[in-house]
């Protein structure tokens, strides 16, 4: 787990990734370079931080999960975008 982790902060940090947020018929996603990952009671967290006035805020709200996928650095200047 602590070698998982370690890579998943690098890959936030370098790489970024996209949060994403809602149901199959309405979702939003959001690239996020900021976050942590751990282990909180013996579970696997992670943290994630969003503007209020990010518009991806109000599906999180709304559901009780979220996803965080990862991209090889390539998609970088895309995840820009």
């Amino acid at each position: 787990m602590k070698e998982i982790v370690k890579n998943l902060c690098n890959k936030l940090n370098t790489e970024w990734a996209l949060l994403t947020a809602g149901d199959k018929n309405k979702f939003n996603s959001m690239t996020i370079s900021w976050g942590s990952f751990g282990v909180l009671w013996f579970k696997n967290v992670v943290t994630i931080y969003v503007r209020p006035e990010r518009y991806t805020l109000e599906f999180l709200k709304n559901q009780d999960y979220f996803t965080v996928s990862f991209y090889d650095a390539k998609y970088k200047k895309t995840c820009k975008y």
